[in-house]
C-alpha cells in the first residue's frame, strides 16, 4: 500500500521533487529498480478538483516547461516590441506634427506684419485727412478774405444781403475745418499709439518665430535620430520573435494599439469585454497567443508578465516631453 504508484497523464511530473515542494507536500523521489526516477505520490486529492482559473500555479506544473518558456520568451521581446512600436509612433507623431506649427508660426507672424501694415495705412489715413481739412481751411479763410475786401463795393441792397450770406457760409466752413482739424489730430495721436502697439507686436512675433523655428528644426533633427536608433534597435527584436507570433503581432497592431492587453477577472482590459473561460484557462497555461475575440488585442496574465520581465501594460510614462 505504501509502494510508487503509477502517475496518471493528465497530472504529468507531480512525482518530481519540485513539483512535490510547490503542492506543499514533503514527498521524497523514488528510485525504481532501473536506478530511475519513479512516479511519486498522487497530487492532492483537492488539487484535482481546483478550477484552474484560480489556481495558475498548478498548471505551470502540468504544462511543459519548454512550451511555457518558449512563450515566456516571446512575450518578453512582444513587450519590448510593443515597446520600441510605442516610442517611434510618439516621435512620428511629433515630427508630423511640425508642419503645422511651422505654419501656424508663419500665420501668426504674417497676422503681425499685416496689422502693422493696417496701422500704419490707418495712420497715413488720419494725417492725409488733417492736410485736407487744412488746405480747406486756407481755401476759407482766403475767400472769406476776399469777400470782406468787396463789402464796400456793393453799391445796392440786393448785392450785399448775398455777399453777407457768402461770408456767413465761408465763416462756417472755416468752423467746420478747425473741427475737422482737431479730430484728426486727436485720431493721429490714437494712431499712433495703435502703431507702436503694432511694431512692438511684430518685433515680439518675429523673434518668437524666428526661435521656434531654430528650435523646431533640432529637434527634428533629434527626432529623427531616435527614430532611426529605435527602428535599428526593433529590427533586432523581430528576428528574435517566432514567425507566427510576429505575424500575429503586426496585424493587431496595424489595427489598434496598445496590441497586448492584460486580463484580469477573465476581462480584457484593452476593451473592457469578458473573455470566454476556455480562452482564460488557455491564457494561463502560457503555452500558445491568445487573443481577445471582441478587441483582437493578444492577451496577456499579470503573471505572465511579470515572469517575462516586463512592466505592466499601459503605465509606460514619457521619458521626456516630445511636444
Amino acid at each position: 500500500a505504501g509502494g510508487p504508484r503509477k502517475a496518471s497523464s493528465g497530472a504529468e511530473g507531480f512525482g518530481r521533487p519540485a513539483a512535490a515542494a510547490r503542492l506543499g507536500k514533503a514527498a521524497q523521489p523514488l528510485r525504481s529498480p532501473r536506478g530511475g526516477l519513479a512516479a511519486g505520490p498522487r497530487a492532492p486529492a483537492g488539487a484535482a478538483g481546483l478550477e484552474p482559473r484560480y489556481s495558475p500555479l498548478l498548471f505551470r506544473f502540468i504544462l511543459s516547461p519548454t512550451a511555457r518558456n518558449l512563450v515566456l520568451e516571446g512575450l518578453q521581446h512582444l513587450l519590448e516590441l510593443q515597446r520600441l512600436d510605442s516610442e517611434i509612433a510618439k516621435r512620428q507623431e511629433v515630427l508630423a506634427a511640425l508642419p503645422a506649427r511651422r505654419k501656424q508660426s508663419d500665420e501668426s507672424l504674417a497676422a503681425a506684419v499685416a496689422g502693422l501694415e493696417a496701422a500704419r495705412e490707418k495712420l497715413q489715413s488720419f494725417e492725409l485727412d488733417q492736410r485736407s481739412a487744412e488746405s480747406e481751411l486756407q481755401d476759407q479763410e482766403a475767400l472769406l478774405h476776399k469777400l470782406e475786401g468787396q463789402q464796400f463795393q456793393v453799391k445796392d441792397n440786393t448785392a450785399y444781403t448775398a455777399l453777407l450770406s457768402e461770408m456767413e457760409h465761408a465763416k462756417e466752413a472755416i468752423s467746420a475745418c478747425e473741427t475737422r482739424i482737431l479730430e484728426e489730430m486727436e485720431a493721429i495721436e490714437t494712431g499712433r499709439r495703435t502703431l507702436a502697439d503694432a511694431e512692438s507686436k511684430e518685433r515680439d512675433t518675429r523673434a518668437n518665430v524666428e526661435r521656434d523655428l531654430v528650435e523646431f528644426a533640432e529637434r527634428q533633427q533629434k527626432l529623427e535620430a531616435e527614430l532611426t536608433a529605435l527602428e535599428a534597435e526593433r529590427a533586432l527584436v523581430g528576428p528574435q520573435l517566432d514567425a507566427k507570433m510576429l505575424a500575429v503581432y503586426e496585424r493587431v497592431a496595424a489595427r489598434r494599439r496598445p496590441a497586448l492587453a492584460l486580463v484580469s477577472g477573465e476581462v480584457c482590459e484593452g476593451c473592457r469585454v469578458g473573455i470566454p473561460a476556455q480562452n482564460y484557462l488557455e491564457i494561463i497555461k502560457g503555452e500558445r497567443l491568445i487573443t481577445c475575440e471582441n478587441c483582437k488585442r493578444i492577451l496577456l496574465h499579470t503573471d505572465m508578465v511579470q515572469s517575462a520581465g516586463g512592466s505592466p501594460l499601459g503605465s509606460e510614462t514619457r521619458s521626456e516631453t516630445l511636444v
